[in-house]
C-alpha cells in the first residue's frame, strides 16, 4: 500500500496529503481502493513472553522507506 492511499481512506483532502508529502494534491478518488479495515500490508512484529511475569528483552530490527521528498 502506499501511504497516500492509507491517507485518502482516512479521510484527508487531496490538496493537505500533498502538502505533507511535499508535492502536488493528490487525487484521491482516482486511487485504487486500499484492503482491510486499516488499508496498511505491514508485517507485525511480536515477541512470545513465557508468563505474564516473566522479564525480556528483545531487539527488532526493521528497514523504513522514505514516503516523501528528502529533506
Amino acid at each position: 500500500m502506499w501511504y497516500g492511499q492509507f491517507l485518502c481512506m482516512e479521510g484527508y483532502n487531496s490538496t493537505f496529503i500533498g502538502l505533507i508529502m511535499g508535492g502536488p494534491p493528490i487525487d484521491c478518488f482516482s486511487i485504487k481502493p486500499a484492503l482491510g479495515s486499516d488499508g496498511l500490508n505491514l508485517p507485525s512484529i511480536q515477541y512470545m513472553v513465557a508468563g505474564p511475569n516473566a522479564r525480556v528483552t528483545a531487539t527488532f530490527v526493521r528497514t523504513v522507506t522514505n514516503v516523501g521528498q528528502p529533506r
